[in-house]
């Protein structure tokens, strides 16, 4: 096995990221690259349901009423809303190995690759619904329980438990939180990698995957500082590429505002519902807009980032090797 160079890997990493994108230039190419690296990280806008109030708290008897009464409802509200959750993860899952191999192959294919991939897609799906339940649960047990059973204590005038099991959460769980971190982060960084290379489901990936780890740890720490380096700058990226496109398109959009205002105005229209959801619409579609057209704006980024741990697999292993890499000499074993 190779020896990992987290710091040779990255000028590979640029290079790879200027033949996808910069040899030679093609507007459709960043457009796809823009869209699939959108639905890849998952974002999207957080609501939040209040239930409704005239400045007093709901007592709990109106509150279970309310509940016995419209039950059916909750019921079927709660099974969509989950439903919608784990569609929107699955999509996002196999749109994650997509970008993959967008970058690994230097194209902007969807349709193909989605075909051809979303069995790995759910694989990984599985993983995070499994992995993530796994967390909860931990910390539940050791940090969750531990509280509880100390608030108790403390209100039979037991005082300092609280506090030992503060400190108790503070020093097991944030240690959980920064391990399940880690074995999220090289998921997405080489295991997934390991699954569109090999075509394995996400368990035998890791197994390819866990002798790299072991061999190369203190370039993987090495790896993680980077990363977390990049992060902070590519964040920064992408708040001045948003802020630059939104500074570009306030003439049109304003124009447009504007226009809308004065047909509104000359055909006497009020504030009706529907006007209210047309303009609620055109704004939605107008943010979705300058957040899609920002992250082909940021692709630069989003590829060298993807480029960077494919690097450091084919350092590793010249079988995993999906672009030009630069392999550092293998170790020398002692007394040879």
């Amino acid at each position: 096995m190779a020896r990992v160079d987290a710091w040779g890997g990255l000028s590979p990493a640029w290079n790879w990221m200027t033949e996808v994108l910069f040899r030679p230039f093609k507007l459709s190419k960043w457009l796809s690259l823009g869209f699939i690296a959108l639905i890849a990280s998952g974002g999207g806008p957080n609501g939040n349901f209040n239930w409704p109030r005239d400045g007093k708290p709901t007592p709990p008897a109106e509150l279970l009423a309310w509940v016995a009464r419209y039950w059916p409802f909750l019921v079927v509200g709660a099974i969509l809303l989950i439903f919608l959750v784990l569609l929107i993860m699955w999509i996002v899952s196999v749109f994650r190995l997509i970008y993959v191999n967008d970058v690994a192959s230097n194209s902007g294919a969807i349709r193909e690759p989605f075909a051809r991939l979303k069995g790995l897609g759910t694989s990984y799906f599985l993983w995070q619904i499994v992995f993530g339940l796994v967390v909860v649960a931990v910390l539940v047990a050791f940090v969750g329980l531990p509280i509880v059973l100390a608030v108790l204590a403390g209100k039979s005038g037991r005082g300092p438990t609280v506090i030992l099991a503060v400190l108790w959460a503070i020093g097991v769980g944030v240690p959980i939180a920064l391990l399940s971190t880690l074995v999220d982060v090289f998921t997405r960084h080489f295991v997934l990698p390991v699954m569109y290379v090999r075509r394995v489901g996400i368990l035998r990936a890791w197994g390819i995957f866990w002798p790299i780890l072991k061999a190369n740890a203190g370039q993987m720490v090495l790896y993680v500082l980077i990363r977390i380096g990049l992060a902070i700058i590519i964040g920064l990226v992408g708040i001045a590429a948003f802020v630059t496109v939104l500074m570009v398109a306030m003439i049109p959009l304003g124009a447009l505002v504007l226009v809308g205002y004065l047909v509104g105005t000359a055909l006497g229209l009020s504030w009706t519902l529907p006007v209210i959801v047309s303009v609620a619409g055109f704004a939605l579609m107008a943010v979705l807009g300058l957040v899609y057209l920002s992250s082909c704006v940021v692709q630069p980024a989003d590829v060298f980032a993807q480029a960077y741990p494919l690097v450091i697999l084919g350092q590793a292993d010249p079988s995993l090797a999906t672009i030009p890499v630069e392999t550092p000499p293998a170790a020398e074993s002692p007394g040879v």
